[in-house]
């Protein structure tokens, strides 16, 4: 069985017949040429069109450009906010309340300051100075939350880190705090939200909290998260 239904013979050569769609070709290229000469291109793209068109794709793409912003701007976080995604905090309650000696403006000891550890924790980001600060790798925060009370009809000050060392398990130290707010102002009859904290090892979970006095026995909590 051949190929092509019909062959026709030339000089003993054997060819197959063209397949009719090549034959109306050139048909084709005439109906588009007569399309394009209908078209009048030169009308189409003179200088006067070309103009409007480039004025048209130029506030195209302006639009599109004021889309993007603004969808970018919906989704993107707010300036002066700060994400905290990424922090890691675990918690646990202390709620213990001391009574230390305050020191009054001229630097004498007055009015005692009631000292409330109300609870502790655990941490890889805190801030400080309104900068946020992350732990290095291997380390994490250990954070104490403090309430200091006044009752008296002046102001106060306390040194609050002068009150607590810390004792992670396992370790024969006794730490001092090294994020605190140095000397605290607790103002007449009032309450003052305060901490102190201290880098410690990650994956210690069980700390001793000696709290006292620096001349005075020390009363020990024991903390676990």
């Amino acid at each position: 069985m051949q190929d092509f239904a019909q062959v026709t013979t030339v000089n003993n050569v054997v060819e197959p017949e063209v397949k009719p769609i090549t034959k109306k070709l050139p048909n084709v290229f005439s109906k588009l040429g007569e399309l394009l000469a209908k078209l009048n291109l030169k009308k189409v793209f003179s200088r006067k069109r070309m103009g409007t068109y480039l004025f048209v794709i130029i506030v195209t793409g302006a639009v599109l450009l004021g889309l993007r912003n603004v969808v970018s701007r919906a989704t993107s976080p707010i300036a002066g906010t700060k994400a905290v995604n990424s922090a890691t905090v675990v918690n646990t309650p202390v709620n213990r309340e001391f009574s230390f000696a305050a020191y009054d403006k001229s630097k004498k000891l007055s009015d005692p300051v009631s000292y409330i550890i109300t609870e502790a924790q655990l941490t890889n980001q805190i801030i400080i100075k309104g900068q946020r600060a992350t732990a290095v790798v291997g380390r994490q925060f250990l954070i104490i939350n403090l309430k200091l009370v006044n009752n008296s009809n002046k102001s106060l000050f306390l040194n609050t880190r002068n009150y607590v060392r810390v004792q992670p398990q396992g370790s024969a130290d006794k730490l001092a705090p090294e994020i605190h707010n140095d000397t605290v102002e607790i103002q007449p009859s009032s309450t003052k939200i305060t901490r102190i904290g201290l880098p410690v090892d990650k994956g210690v979970s069980e700390f001793t909290i000696f709290v006292g006095e620096l001349e005075a026995d020390k009363e020990e909590i024991v903390i676990k998260f």
